[in-house]
């Protein structure tokens, strides 16, 4: 439809300034078989057809523009939903909640219990989407490190951490080329030794809870994932 389109320009442009029918065959002719530089005898003919070959380039680059953009969506997507599987509530309070001490608590910083209130504030102060979603994979890789630590071998937990780590660093992969400062900052106490900065003790399982929100918030109109309101009743 595209090629027709432009056809019909060319057919317009020519019939306004009167050229003669051989020309305005040859050029349609090229057209079609997408080599408009072949018939170039004048210079109203070249301006005709540098104009056509320009727009048909324009097209064609947007055409692979949006297919790049939309395969990469789709791999996110299916990275993310995997993650969405692993997270559900009933896999969250096995392997965070039933496998550990009733009374056990983990001591990470503030900046690492990340909640849907906090990804809202991040929002009003101008923060875009993509770096929400980094400072969310950057954290909650990091709280999982934590926890794989603490966790001996054959403990019926360790193999589920690991499988949500590889999946955040496959997320991980989309790397953002741009940080506000808010977000720099918030890395760089990130990266400060454990023992420096305000701290707060929390359960495994109400850590990974979070994550889930989060996920939810950050990805569910783009990778259309299921609503887990009915889930998070529960908690």
């Amino acid at each position: 439809m595209t090629v027709l389109f432009l056809v019909q320009q060319v057919k317009e442009t020519i019939h306004k300034a009167s050229i003669t029918g051989h020309t305005q065959k040859g050029i349609i002719y090229a057209i079609h078989f997408g080599f408009p530089h072949l018939i170039c005898r004048t210079n109203f003919n070249r301006i005709v057809v540098v104009k056509v070959t320009m727009q048909r380039g324009i097209l064609l680059f947007l055409c692979i523009l949006a297919l790049g953009r939309t395969a990469v969506i789709y791999k996110r997507c299916q990275v993310t939903r995997a993650l969405n599987d692993k997270l559900l509530y009933d896999k969250r309070l096995t392997y965070l909640g039933d496998y550990f001490p009733k009374d056990y608590k983990m001591i990470v910083r503030y900046e690492e219990v990340l909640r849907c209130q906090n990804i809202t504030s991040l929002i009003n102060q101008g923060i875009t989407v993509e770096e929400l979603r980094y400072l969310w994979g950057i954290v909650n890789e990091d709280i999982l490190i934590k926890i794989k630590e603490v966790l001996p071998d054959r403990h019926p937990s360790f193999g589920y951490i690991t499988e949500l780590l590889k999946i955040f660093k496959e997320l991980l992969l989309d790397t953002i080329t741009h940080q506000t400062e808010i977000i720099q900052d918030i890395m760089e106490r990130l990266r400060k030794p454990d023992d420096t900065g305000p701290r707060k003790s929390v359960r495994p399982k109400a850590l990974l809870d979070n994550c889930f929100r989060v996920l939810y918030a950050l990805y569910e109109e783009e990778c259309n994932l299921c609503n887990p309101s009915s889930r998070l009743m529960a908690l």
